[in-house]
């Protein structure tokens, strides 16, 4: 065993080694200890040493702190290092790690280029790979796509050719989830969005609502895209072909059919089929032109006239219209007309336009770039490109100033989607996140964001505020169309409206909104959710109500948010819901719709550009050429008659006609044929036609009569017994069966009913004179006064004849059945039925009530059991059979 021994002197080991030396182990630092004293600390593991004042960490400096982390910002060029007390120490490289990094003006990535939330600034042109070497994977991505010749970005859900493809963010408040690829239709505003539901062309939603197709699911409450305009991919069209045409269903909740709807259906054709797939592609173009003139609003038209044109006139509403072909001559004499052949270098022009130089593609400022160029050009690029480094994955530490330069051939750009900078200058453009596309800050002062904004530069002839309607008034300035303000009243053609103004615009061009969001507009007097119409009498300004009679009704907003400076989304498009102009159209007859004059064509086009296709109010109508297969249509709500020769028709609320006979004398005839539903004849007679079959139905002195076999019945009001009691009646305690006594009758034809008071005699009850089919409706109100009886029992109707006396025979499907307890409980109780029964000539019928005996815990008596007043039985005779 190793013991310790003291030495109180110094020991001069004179150069020599102490070997495997253990080092006094101590878990805290001793007192009392004189500088330089060495120990180990089993609690930190360090190896420490006495200072003169504390311990300190062998290798700290004598300090007792190291160096723990170190950490290095390259936005600031600022290494900071943490020390083991905590405390920091910050060194500013001041960018010195730039070092060696020269001025490139045609520099070259070797990597992809992380922007680190940072701006690109002042870029004079974006020039996007022709041919990109990536595939677009994340949210943001963007390349040019050379299919379509256009800018392909992609967002949550996939792949939208900017300014091909017109998307729309919307909500799902239908109460469940929304499949991909569904039409849909904006049924209201939730939280400043479009909400929406299942689109079915039936007639029961407005064709003007129609918004488009879902591009993605949608949850419950959640948020989508609806494609309006453009390619919609993963789309099945397995069971359609190539071109094939897709209108909306009149029968599935949001589908579609290659059959085109009609009558009061909504004939929308919303998209073409491009590839016949599971996962196919369609081409969407969602409008919400309604070919059948249907379920869009009063007095929409679609009218289509189909010729030859050989006016030039640009009004006329002419389709089909002819290429004018032109001829032209070649001057050889004339430099500026030579087709071919060699012309002397002599008479070669000045100033010859540069894209008439090789494959034309280098414009004159590029060509003019080679001015002041006074040696070979690659050998000075290889030059200033000696010390630069190919850098595979470059970093931005601060915002990229391209000083008017060119970023050229990107394979992608990926836009930041968590943090974008909000842009605020003219030319700044980011991705949003909430509209899920790009947004451009135009020189309006307003976002447009990319593939969702429609707007157009026009020139102003008046001054206009933000949100002001305007429409053409026929005149250029410059080459732009000019505009003024619309008014609703008529005056202004509903196809020459445009939109409303972005900004307040005072003289000059300005920018004309089509579709899209547009905010800084005074809502406060209007509700979230109001549709909003051109006024009728304030020239640019709008109205949540919808003008009527002879205005022009264009809904061209819907209001997103109600304010002072609140926001409202355009949608702005030329149907006038009135279809505005007289109440019918006149066509000279000498005029051909296959015309090839031009007077005449411009004629009718004129006609139908200012009359309408409805007739309003209360006119007469004379049709002396009806064809085959025409209609005549009355709106709901609306009366009409028509004399059809003698035979006369009145509708009333479109849901009853009365037929009757028109000046007709007696002994003339109608005649019936098909499957008839109801019929008023002189506002008595009921007819049902049953499985077909023709009725031939002649006037006489009394009526109709009526000559056909066994597929009618008739209704005759007089021809009817009610019987009913006014007093309360007691059967007998112990009686197991009762017979129901209609004290109160009423016999309207002696001819077919007759009364005796109902007993279980053969020949009493109502006695029914004739044979035939007869309705039965009965309802018994039965009402317990003891406190000790529970009954069950059964009501019907029986019948009695000579032939079954005594025997009573119960009628199939007339048992109703009832229970009372007693007054505290179950006291009063109904019995009733309504059936239709077969009865022979001179039988009785009778209502008998029986006590149910098959439960022990019934009585079978009713005792205490009272037949109650306000009992009644109708029956009807409704024919022979």
């Amino acid at each position: 065993m190793a013991t310790s021994k003291k030495e109180f002197r110094s020991v001069n080991l004179q150069g020599n080694e102490i070997q495997d030396v253990v080092i006094e182990n101590l878990s805290s630092d001793p007192s009392g200890s004189s500088s330089g004293r060495l120990y180990y600390n089993t609690t930190d593991n360090k190896l420490k040493f006495y200072n003169g004042t504390s311990f300190a960490e062998v290798g700290s400096g004598g300090s007792g702190v190291s160096v723990s982390s170190a950490s290095f910002n390259t936005s600031n060029g600022v290494l900071t290092l943490t020390m083991s007390d905590s405390s920091t120490v910050t060194v500013d490289l001041d960018n010195r790690y730039l070092l060696n990094l020269e001025a490139d003006t045609t520099p070259v990535l070797g990597g992809n280029l992380d922007a680190n939330n940072k701006k690109i600034e002042s870029i004079d042109l974006l020039n996007l790979r022709s041919t990109p070497t990536n595939s677009l994977t994340n949210i943001g991505d963007i390349n040019y796509n050379t299919s379509y010749d256009t800018l392909e970005i992609k967002n949550d859900i996939g792949e939208i050719l900017l300014g091909q493809t017109t998307e729309i963010h919307v909500t799902n408040q239908t109460g469940g989830a929304l499949s991909s690829g569904v039409a849909v239709y904006k049924s209201g505003v939730v939280s400043g969005k479009i909400s929406i539901g299942y689109m079915l062309a039936d007639g029961t939603i407005a064709a003007k609502d129609y918004l488009g197709i879902t591009t993605e699911s949608i949850a419950k409450s959640g948020d989508g895209k609806v494609i309006r305009f453009g390619r919609l991919d993963n789309f099945d069209t397995s069971s359609y072909s190539v071109n094939d045409t897709l209108y909306l269903s009149s029968s599935s909740y949001g589908g579609f059919t290659t059959t085109q709807p009609t009558g009061s259906n909504v004939a929308i054709a919303t998209a073409t089929v491009l590839t016949s797939a599971t996962s196919g592609s369609i081409w969407v173009n969602a409008n919400n032109i309604d070919l059948n003139v249907s379920g869009g609003g009063s007095g929409e038209a679609n009218v289509q006239v189909d010729w030859t044109e050989t006016d030039t006139n640009s009004d006329a509403f002419i389709l089909n219209k002819p290429t004018l072909a032109a001829s032209a001559t070649t001057d050889t004499t004339n430099a500026s007309n030579i087709s071919s052949g060699t012309l002397n270098a002599l008479r070669l022009p000045s100033a010859i336009d540069a894209t008439k130089i090789a494959n034309g593609s280098i414009s004159n400022a590029e060509f003019q770039y080679l001015n002041g160029v006074n040696s070979d050009i690659q050998p000075q690029l290889n030059t200033k490109m000696g010390s630069l480094v190919d850098d595979t994955n470059p970093y931005l530490g601060g915002n990229l100033n391209c000083d008017g330069y060119e970023i050229i051939h990107p394979a992608l750009i990926d836009w930041d989607t968590n943090n974008p900078s909000p842009i605020t200058g003219l030319g700044e453009m980011s991705y949003d996140t909430s509209y899920d596309t790009l947004r451009l800050y135009n020189d309006t002062g307003k976002i447009h964001y990319i593939g969702q904004n429609q707007d157009i530069v026009l020139n102003s002839s008046t001054a206009v505020t933000v949100g002001q309607c305007v429409s053409l008034n026929g005149v250029t300035v410059s080459g732009i169309a000019q505009y003024e303000k619309f008014i609703a009243d008529g005056t202004k053609n509903a196809k020459d409206f445009v939109g409303l103004a972005i900004t307040t615009i005072g003289s000059g061009n300005g920018k004309i909104l089509r579709y899209g969001y547009l905010s800084g507009v005074n809502t406060s007097s209007f509700s979230v959710g109001d549709k909003l119409y051109p006024s009728t009498s304030s020239a640019g300004n709008l109205t949540n109500t919808q003008p009527t009679g002879s205005n022009v009704a264009l809904c061209v907003a819907t209001v997103v948010t109600s304010a002072t400076s609140g926001t409202i989304l355009v949608h702005a498009n030329n149907i006038d819901l009135n279809a505005s102009g007289g109440s019918s159209v006149t066509v000279d007859s000498t005029l051909s719709t296959t015309s090839t004059n031009a007077v005449q064509n411009q004629a009718i086009t004129n006609e139908i550009n200012t009359k309408q296709d409805t007739i309003t109010g209360s006119t007469d109508i004379t049709l002396n050429q009806l064809t085959t297969n025409s209609n005549i249509i009355v709106k709901e709500d609306q009366d009409m008659s028509i004399i059809l020769g003698r035979l006369r028709i009145d509708s009333r609320f479109s849901d009853t006609w009365n037929l009757s006979h028109y000046d007709l004398p007696s002994n003339s005839q109608y005649q019936f044929s098909g499957n008839l539903n109801t019929l008023f004849l002189n506002g008595a007679l009921y007819v049902r036609l049953q499985a077909g079959g023709n009725t031939i139905a002649s006037v006489v002195s009394n009526g109709i009569e009526f000559q056909s076999g066994n597929n009618y019945y008739l209704r005759n009001n007089a021809n009817l017994f009610y019987g009913s009691n006014t007093n309360d009646q007691t059967p007998s305690a112990t009686a197991t069966s009762y017979y129901a006594v209609f004290g109160n009758n009423t016999v309207t034809n002696s001819d077919i009913y007759s009364y005796t008071t109902p007993t279980s005699s053969s020949n009493t009850g109502i006695k029914l004179l004739k044979a035939g089919k007869y309705k039965v409706s009965y309802t018994l109100n039965w009402n317990n006064n003891s406190y000790t009886n529970r009954i069950n029992y059964f009501s019907r109707i029986v019948k009695h004849s000579s032939a079954i006396t005594p025997t009573e025979t119960e009628f199939v499907g007339t048992r109703s059945f009832g229970y009372s307890r007693d007054a505290s409980y179950a006291k009063y109780a109904t019995t009733t039925c309504v059936t239709v029964i077969d009865v022979a000539a001179n039988e009785y019928i009778k209502c008998k009530t029986v006590v149910a005996k098959n439960d022990s815990s019934f009585d079978d008596n009713f005792d205490g059991v009272i037949y109650y007043q306000y009992s009644s039985i109708v029956i009807e005779y409704l024919g022979s059979f």
